[in-house]
């Protein structure tokens, strides 16, 4: 969204946005997008009362407006993917925005 606060739908699941709760804890997931470099780089980052309490890097590649690829660190603190393609553990994943 516009404050950069990211959700994800997974097997039906929400997780992220504000608010997440994660056992027993409230945590924001928010955002960052390098975009001057190539492939652009994104951070997910996630808060805890305003603190930064972690990030997960990874590798964005927008389609178009509504779609993307990304590829992230299998956990916070893990380095960030080299590059946008599957490797392991570590998978690609499209993302398509839902509209309201």
């Amino acid at each position: 969204d516009k404050e950069s606060y990211t959700s994800m739908i997974v097997d039906g699941e929400t997780i992220g946005g504000k608010g997440y709760e994660v056992d027993g804890t409230e945590i924001d997931l928010k955002y960052e997008i390098n975009q001057t470099k190539s492939p652009n780089e994104i951070d997910l980052v996630f808060y805890s009362n305003g603190i930064d309490i972690g990030h997960i890097k990874g590798l964005i590649n927008m389609v178009n407006e509504d779609t993307f690829h990304m590829v992230l660190a299998n956990e916070m603190g893990d380095p960030r993917p080299t590059k946008l393609n599957n490797n392991g553990s570590i998978k690609v994943a499209i993302f398509k925005r839902v509209k309201d």
